[in-house]
């Protein structure tokens, strides 16, 4: 890792260490970081390549054992043949009793 690599990790690091909140409100956002972070292109925006092999809210087809019409869901982040990723935001908070400690 030269350093223009270590400084673009730090940085990353140094913006989303300790962050809490929304998921859906921070994870396009953390995930184009870090794709900034480890030098490699971010996706296209979504309908630019037939099939959306490379980006964010994947349509997922999914089938039941009933005769139904397939439901629709979404993976929050997916590169077809590489990964699919469910984002969950985490927190150093702890919930008890319908209150936040």
């Amino acid at each position: 890792m030269d350093r223009a690599d270590q400084q673009r990790v730090e940085q990353f690091l140094g913006k989303w260490l300790g962050s809490e909140g929304n998921e859906r409100a921070n994870y396009q956002g953390f995930f184009l970081d870090l794709c900034v972070a480890i030098g490699v292109e971010g996706p296209p925006p979504k309908g630019k390549a037939a099939g959306d092999p490379y980006c964010f809210d994947k349509d997922i087809k999914f089938y039941s054992g009933k005769k139904t019409a397939p439901s629709t869901k979404f993976a929050d982040f997916y590169k077809e043949g590489c990964f699919l990723i469910e984002a969950k935001q985490g927190s150093h908070r702890t919930q008890t009793n319908n209150r936040t400690i």
